[in-house]
């Protein structure tokens, strides 16, 4: 206890040390405290000391619980009890999970053991988690009694135990996935997590591909996903049992083993990546290390173009869950290590796509079976990587939506981790960024994500947020007397510009991928009707019907339209890129300032004009007076976000990797 003791006293210390950061020390919680202009490294700064404290208070609890625990035994075996050890417990409450008869006593126990904190959740996200020695001792022994015990027979045990004890199965799987954290730490004990604290059946199926390529045992994997699907995402962050489910998607991705039934397999491989996916591909830290490297720089290229390019039939949905959520924890000021890493996935994503763009505008899509449908699927060429994998592509667009300041190289939403998709590598290794105005390798990231309408519709959203708060910030560096920041402008022109190149690009290429089709579909058919005519005339009774047919006036026509392909598909025409206007951004920057009290604003003395008779006037005085107002300092940064604009504009709609 004086350990304890000691500890606390560190804590208050350390609290009331500048930045100074309240504690309450009967809730043992911390609060931040009134940030209110504050600059953003001070903010990140107090937000760093605060997930310290937290952590370091969790440990004293823990602490603090593990001597209490150890003195309750001590008193109860003095006074002639004799007093389970938590590893008893554990052992006899998975005996009775096993048997599906849990008392009232025993839930409590499973639920207390498996349940955390919000404090101590957090800290297990930054992976900085300790944990009374006695909770871990029982998860461990629960655990051990359900050893030897298959897949299936686990997965029945769990199922049967939602059915009696609702919850429960949930509380079980946080318990397993807390045991398999190697960065859980225990409170006065040496512990390690890992997958070999799993109970056997789990362990032996998430250990590996079975030695038999040939056989992925399909089912034994569903049943673990599912298993895995009952716990929640909270307390998955890289733990080993997430890890080795996503090392097997990466290996099943990479195809069948030689001397296989190429089709079969990959049917059998699909049904269980799937389910794979979707588990674990919740765990976001598991997901980066996988994806980016666990240093956030290595990305894994080949997984990378699997996962993306692979022939899905749910329009990409369980692949997407690699993806999904990290936009909200890319903008958390308060974990800065998950945001980070959030950054660095999808940078891992994007640069994959940027650097080969071609690969995504004309894809293979393998059309989904119907119920009981038996045979292998089709697989229709000539996709854009929206039509192939919507859902995906949807995913992908919600996820870049805090990283379109970073891709304009003006960050103004304080995320971290996405790097800068224009570096090509030069002749002697490195990587340089060219400095091309037109910015394509951005360009065509913005047009593959564009080639599905609900993505196009996320997108547009986001460019809209960040050009109001691109705008904004250049309002309040004027509103505020600081430097211009032009800069700002600057990247909301070439945003706007980009997306805009983007846009008519995708549909560009969605035109050419729809006439190469119908190309194809024609060519078909003409050889078709070339097949008719040419072997079907040596055929005696087929011979005899053209021939009767042919003497019916048109009914060659008839007859071609039939089986023919008719007339050739017509090419599309280039579309234009529709160009916006200077006069809406102007409007809507003297307004922000007008509204900030800035300049002369006696220059209205009935108020600020309305956008429609800004936009009605013809005579030209209420736009004179609002860039009188404006001046010539703010007109001349208004020209420079023009041409920043104009900058991202080929002549022609450019093609995906040009």
């Amino acid at each position: 206890m004086r350990t304890v003791k000691n500890d606390l006293k560190a804590i208050v210390d350390y609290a009331a040390q500048q930045p100074a950061v309240p504690i309450n020390l009967e809730t043992n919680t911390v609060t931040k405290p009134d940030t209110t202009g504050w600059d953003d490294d001070d903010i990140q700064n107090l937000n760093n000391k605060l997930a310290e404290l937290e952590d370091r208070i969790v440990a004293m609890l823990a602490a603090a619980t593990e001597a209490d625990g150890d003195l309750g035994r001590v008193m109860a075996a003095a006074a002639g009890g004799d007093p389970q050890t938590p590893a008893e417990q554990g052992s006899g409450d998975g005996q009775s999970v096993r048997d599906g008869q849990l008392t009232p006593e025993e839930l409590a126990r499973l639920k207390e053991n498996t349940a955390l904190t919000p404090e101590q959740l957090h800290a297990l996200a930054r992976g900085d988690l300790v944990l009374p020695a006695s909770q871990l001792e029982y998860l461990h022994s629960l655990a051990r009694s359900m050893d030897g015990m298959n897949i299936q027979q686990t997965r029945a045990m769990m199922d049967n135990l939602d059915k009696t004890n609702p919850g429960a199965s949930r509380d079980l799987m946080n318990g397993l996935q807390m045991l398999s954290d190697p960065k859980i730490k225990a409170a006065g004990a040496d512990w390690k997590g890992g997958l070999d604290r799993l109970p056997t059946g789990i362990k032996d199926v998430a250990a590996g591909l079975p030695a038999d390529r040939g056989n992925i045992h399909v089912g034994d994997r569903q049943d673990l996903a599912a298993i895995m699907m009952k716990g929640s995402p909270e307390f998955m962050h890289g733990t080993d049992l997430d890890r080795s489910v996503l090392k097997q998607t990466e290996e099943l991705l990479k195809g069948a083993p030689a001397g296989t039934f190429k089709q079969g397999w990959e049917h059998s491989a699909d049904l269980a990546l799937k389910d794979m996916l979707a588990a674990a591909g919740r765990d976001k830290w598991a997901v980066h290390d996988l994806v980016a490297g666990a240093d956030g720089k290595s990305p894994n290229n080949e997984f990378i173009s699997n996962a993306l390019r692979h022939q899905w039939d749910d329009g990409g949905a369980a692949a997407a869950t690699l993806v999904q959520g990290l936009a909200p924890v890319a903008l958390d000021q308060t974990q800065l290590d998950a945001a980070t890493r959030a950054g660095e996935t999808v940078f891992a994503f994007d640069k994959y796509i940027v650097d080969h763009p071609t690969e995504f505008t004309n894809m293979l899509d393998r059309v989904p079976m119907a119920p009981g449908e038996v045979g292998t699927p089709d697989v229709q060429g000539n996709q854009t990587f929206g039509n192939a994998h919507p859902e995906l592509v949807q995913a992908l667009a919600e996820a870049n939506a805090p990283f379109l300041d970073d891709m304009m190289k003006h960050d103004w939403d304080n995320t971290h981790g996405f790097g800068n998709l224009e570096t090509t590598t030069d002749e002697n290794g490195n990587l340089v960024d060219r400095g091309d105005a037109n910015m394509p390798k951005t360009r065509d990231l913005l047009s593959t994500l564009n080639s599905d309408p609900v993505a196009a519709s996320t997108l547009k959203g986001a460019v809209e947020g960040h050009h109001f708060g691109l705008q904004q910030d250049y309002v309040n560096s004027l509103a505020n007397h600081d430097t211009p920041d032009v800069d700002a402008l600057r990247a909301d022109g070439r945003l706007q510009g980009l997306n805009d190149v983007a846009v008519s690009e995708s549909n560009v290429q969605q035109a050419a991928n729809e006439y190469a089709q119908a190309q194809l579909e024609h060519e078909q058919k003409e050889a078709r009707w070339e097949a008719i005519t040419t072997i079907g005339g040596s055929v005696p009774h087929v011979s005899d019907a053209l021939d009767a047919v042919g003497k019916v006036p048109g009914a060659d026509g008839i007859l071609q339209d039939m089986f023919g392909g008719g007339d050739a598909p017509k090419a599309p025409d280039a579309p234009h890129i529709p160009l916006q206007q200077s006069g809406p951004n102007l409007y809507q920057i003297a307004e922000q300032l007008y509204k900030s009290d800035y300049g002369d604003k006696g220059i209205f003395p009935n108020g600020f004009p309305t956008y429609e008779a800004y936009e009605a006037d013809m005579e030209g005085d209420v736009r004179n007076k609002v860039e009188q107002y404006l001046g010539d300092r703010v007109t001349g940064d208004l020209t420079k976000a023009e041409v920043a604009y104009q900058g991202t504009l080929p002549h022609d709609p450019p093609k995906a990797g040009q």
